[in-house]
């Protein structure tokens, strides 16, 4: 099985690589084909934006000459003065006769040029054949629109109105909607900031016929020769029909339209795209001023890319955006050929590679099995394994080595398991480190001795093997009291245990490690009294000090231990101490402060040691939170 897991691994390397080859062939293609689309996506654009303001200035150019050259004629500003209606609409009638009346007018279109070029598949005559009908578009534009909408405001925006409905007409076709008024209300809440001439859109809702859009100029009004005070506003307006909107989409592919007050109208973009593209619209007009070049919507599982700029991006009123819609499904569809191809010499490639796997992992998948077995026997704690060396090869060298290996774990397990046996593990795992200097190194350490009241009375009327099995019990429950707390056990010694803590390893905070396992020791042996056929009672004595540590015998017998004055003095403390009592010298109880409650013994005079001793009893160990925190570190 490991065997095929090797093949299934070296099979998987080689797919891996062919995939990711492909994959990156993959997308280096597509990125190539995205931006060829890309480029002419952006020149389309480029081309609809800068005709864009081109074709409006040819449309209000002679408009906005004529309204601003008005604005500053003083009888117009007398009139307003004077609130002189109809004078006001008899004189602005007069000097804008010549857009307000004229022959029937030809909407502005690209139409008729079109029809009379040649026509020709050639990319770049399409694109000449293309600007020469625009240029004669506009050049129509200008001696044919004719406004439809005049009208003044005051200086609040008020409409202002004649009685004489002849004044106001002024040979026009009488434009009535029941959405004007609200509109040119809205238009004359703009007055009084109007700072210059403005170029605004309307719509007009269905009534006795199709829905409108009027294209307005709205010119303020300044008393220049006084006040500077606007005054009012002459407000222009001429329908927006289609202006080669079906041609433009059929010569650029750009399905176009005008998006005016969160609503799309157009005759060539799809109606079914219209709410979508508005919310869209919405959300993007906001966030972006300019169209970002990666909005697209889709339908039909085709993808179009979108595109809007604004008509009148400078002015104060209302905001119209020309929008364009432009066929995606040109690269989507090369995109998915390329895939298609790319994804059979892919298949190919697997499939070889797939062949040369299993060549390649025949002839290396049976030394490579039987080192998997020889490591799951190691782990299992069998170092006697062996494999076979099969040559000199790479292989064959990595079975000889694996074979050292072997020899080298097993020896080292037979010394780690005599060493434990003998010593604390922590002792036996710095003896293996290394790291112990061998003869002794002065460590600053809290020695703990643990003795058995009353032994020999306890004993001597009971079977050699009933004491051991008592000494057993007591000392495996006590010694794992120590290890609990990072403390040695240096050696088992009749009935007395001796514990060091701070070496071979120092935890930081080993005194009061040293006298919390003295007051846990005390606890636990009155716990097992309960339990245990054997009811023994402890005392315990600790000192803190500098001592000299480290391995101690001879050259063919060694010894991990403690020396000095304080180990000493911890045996003697624990002689005297009482029956369930831990009594610590003055450095012990000077290290811990306000950490434990103990209490002062009389002075005492202890075997062996010359000066008189101060010794405390400890009565209970603080567990602030301070102390525990230390403690867990």
């Amino acid at each position: 099985m490991s065997a095929l897991s090797f093949r299934f691994k070296l099979l998987f390397a080689m797919m891996a690589v062919v995939a990711g080859v492909s994959v990156s062939t993959l997308y280096v293609t597509q990125e190539q084909v995205q931006l060829a689309y890309d480029g002419l996506f952006a020149d389309k654009v480029e081309s609809e934006i800068n005709y864009i303001p081109q074709e409006q200035e040819a449309r209000l150019s002679n408009i906005r000459i004529t309204c601003a050259k008005l604005a500053k004629s003083v009888r117009l500003t007398a009139a307003l003065l004077e609130d002189d209606v109809e004078d006001l609409y008899r004189n602005g009638g007069v000097e804008l006769r010549s857009i307000l009346q004229a022959d029937e007018a030809d909407a502005v279109s690209v139409e008729p040029e079109l029809r009379k070029a040649p026509k020709s598949k050639s990319k770049n005559f399409a694109k000449q054949r293309t600007a020469r009908a625009r240029n004669a578009a506009r050049e129509r534009a200008k001696r044919s629109r004719v406004a439809e909408l005049f009208r003044f405001l005051d200086a609040k925006g008020n409409l202002l109105l004649p009685e004489k409905k002849q004044a106001l007409n002024l040979g026009l076709k009488p434009l009535s909607h029941p959405d004007l008024e609200a509109q040119l209300r809205d238009i004359g809440a703009q007055v009084a900031q109007l700072e210059s001439q403005q170029v605004g859109y309307v719509y007009l809702g269905p009534s006795n016929g199709k829905p409108r859009i009027l294209e307005v100029v709205v010119t303020p009004i300044i008393d220049e020769f006084d006040t500077g005070e606007v005054l009012g506003a002459l407000v222009v307006g001429l329908s927006y029909p289609d202006f080669g909107e079906r041609t433009i989409s059929e010569v650029s592919d750009i399905q176009n339209g005008l998006w005016l007050d969160d609503t799309l109208h157009s005759t060539t973009i799809p109606k079914n795209f219209h709410a979508e593209l508005s919310s869209m619209l919405n959300t993007n007009v906001i966030a972006h001023l300019e169209s970002p070049n990666d909005l697209i919507i889709e339908r039909a599982g085709v993808p179009y890319r979108v595109f809007y700029t604004a008509l009148n991006p400078e002015s104060q009123l209302s905001k119209a955006y020309k929008v364009g819609l432009f066929s995606w499904a040109l690269a989507v569809k090369a995109e998915s050929e390329l895939r298609d191809k790319i994804l059979m010499f892919t298949g190919l490639a697997v499939v070889i590679a797939l062949v040369i796997s299993l060549l390649l992992s025949h002839g290396l998948s049976v030394p490579l099995h039987q080192l998997v077995k020889g490591t799951e026997a190691i782990k299992r704690g069998d170092y006697e394994v062996k494999v076979s060396v099969g040559g000199s090869d790479e292989l064959g060298q990595l079975a000889a080595s694996f074979n050292e290996m072997a020899d080298g774990l097993a020896l080292k397990e037979r010394y780690h398991n005599v060493l434990n046996m003998v010593t604390d593990k922590d002792v036996a795992a710095e003896l293996m480190s290394g790291d112990v200097v061998l003869g002794g190194e002065k460590r600053q350490v809290s020695v703990l001795f643990c003795d058995i009241r009353g032994f020999t009375a306890l004993t001597q009327n009971m079977d050699p093997h009933d004491v051991i099995a008592m000494l057993n019990e007591h000392m495996t429950a006590l010694a794992d009291v120590v290890t609990e707390n990072s403390g040695v056990i240096d050696k088992f010694v009749g009935d007395e245990i001796m514990a060091v803590f701070g070496a071979p390893k120092s935890y930081a905070d080993d005194v009061y490690n040293a006298v919390r396992a003295g007051m846990q020791m005390i606890s636990e042996r009155l716990l097992l009294n309960d339990s245990s056929r054997y009811d023994i009672e402890i005392g315990i004595g600790i000192s803190t000090g500098e001592v000299v540590a480290g391995n101690m015998g001879s050259d063919s017998r060694l010894n991990y231990t403690v020396l000095g004055e304080r180990v000493n003095l911890g045996a003697r403390l624990c002689g005297i101490a009482a029956r369930g009592e831990v009594v610590i010298d003055e450095t012990t109880r000077a290290t811990l402060g306000d950490k434990l409650d103990a209490r002062l013994m009389d002075p005492l005079h202890l075997k062996g040691i010359s000066n008189e001793v101060k010794a405390y009893t400890v009565s209970s160990l603080e567990h602030s939170a301070q102390a525990a925190k230390q403690t867990s570190s």
